[in-house]
């Protein structure tokens, strides 16, 4: 183990607020979060790393110490096996995704691009910093498979007797929010709207949750629900990725169970990650690398591997999911509004949440960067007793 950091947040104010509308709030204004990293090295130098993040609204909602010990715990322990694990390689071909890390995957490719800034205007050959949504264009068009409903709703308080990160009464603009059925059988229906109006969509559903460009905010998911009508025990999808490989020739399917989000490397790693997705045709956004990745065996074996990213994952990836799992994950994140939601940046926060099953890609294609590894050491640590 290289270096480890554990960071608690308690953030415990009054907001008050008043527009010239006669709207005047005043509410209290709290999170709880928790922020914990490993990182190690591998013996050819290439450094691996884990994080968890755990956060509430209420102190007392906040897991039991026990629970958060144990989490502590496995972000050390899946370091310790990062090391220890064979380099990945490259690879095309099916790949599940727990129902936790496809949640970590569409807070990302459809939470991140359900929001629709307008385009400031500019000069005649001026260039501006702005970064439209994958989604802008695709009002009507099919966006995952037709088995397959999101929705947005700020006003669930739990979910399977857990409570939800993304609850609030009323946004930044002071505007009730509203439930939205954002994807109708895979059919994309809806945004989410602030007070700035855009073509199509004049009026706001209260989901101004973050600060954005330009002076004015920007939305954000609260509690996005992924469903399926047409679902398979995840036991059973993993083995028709097994099946699925052979028929195709594959010494093995892939099964991820973590993604690196919120992202808890630095500025660097980010800019790599993001001219990788750019020359490989994959999202204008970068996706988050896999923490936790493994080569399932025709027998059921699991191996875990290190070192891989995505390639060429979009939104145009989300057409080739070919079935989703009976069972659900959820996941609760801080939104801040930065690149990879990467931890412990931004000003503004948005708590939210994430339920959705698991799911089966038809293909996903993984790569192993070429960047220059770092050196070794050369001599081991001191010993410190």
């Amino acid at each position: 183990m290289l270096s480890s950091a554990v960071e608690l947040q308690i953030i415990d104010g009054i907001t008050e607020m008043v527009n010239s509308e006669g709207t005047a709030l005043r509410y209290h204004d709290t999170i709880n979060w928790l922020m914990a990293k490993a990182e190690g090295q591998a013996p050819d130098g290439m450094l691996m790393r884990d994080a968890v993040s755990i956060q509430a609204i209420d102190l007392d909602k906040l897991p039991s110490d026990a629970d958060m010990r144990k989490s502590l715990t496995e972000v050390a322990e899946h370091v310790r096996a990062l090391v220890k694990a064979p380099t990945g390689e490259g690879y095309t071909g099916p790949t599940l995704f727990e129902p936790q890390v496809a949640a970590q995957l569409l807070a990302q490719l459809v939470g991140d691009n359900l929001r629709i800034p307008r385009k400031p205007l500019s000069d005649p050959g001026r260039n501006i910093n702005f970064n439209p949504g994958e989604f802008e264009t695709k009002i009507g068009s099919r966006v995952l498979p037709d088995w397959m409903d999101v929705t947005d709703n700020p006003l669930e308080t739990s979910w399977n007797g857990k409570p939800l990160l993304g609850f609030y009464p009323f946004d930044l603009e002071g505007v009730a929010p509203k439930f939205v059925s954002v994807i109708e059988k895979g059919i994309l229906k809806s945004f989410l709207t602030t007070r700035q109006p855009i073509k199509g969509f004049p009026v706001s559903n209260g989901h101004a949750r973050l600060s954005g460009n330009y002076g004015a905010n920007t939305a954000a998911i609260a509690n996005l629900f992924i469903k399926a009508s047409q679902t398979t025990p995840l036991a059973d999808l993993k083995k028709r990725l097994i099946q699925m490989s052979m028929e195709r020739g594959k010494p093995y399917g892939m099964l991820v169970r973590k993604l690196d989000y919120p992202f808890s490397a630095g500025a660097s790693e980010l800019q790599s990650l993001a001219q990788a997705s750019s020359q490989s045709g994959g999202s204008a956004r970068p996706v988050s690398p896999p923490l936790l990745v493994y080569r399932v065996y025709p027998d059921g074996r699991e191996e875990l591997v290190r070192g891989l990213r995505f390639r060429g994952v979009s939104t145009r990836t989300l057409r080739d999911i070919l079935a989703g799992s009976s069972e659900s994950g959820l996941f609760d994140f801080i939104n801040n509004g930065a690149p990879l939601a990467i931890m412990g940046a931004g000003g503004y926060i948005a708590a939210s949440s994430v339920v959705s099953p698991g799911l089966l890609f038809d293909e996903i294609e993984f790569e192993l960067p070429q960047e220059q590894l770092p050196k070794a050491a050369v001599v081991p640590p001191p010993n410190t007793q």
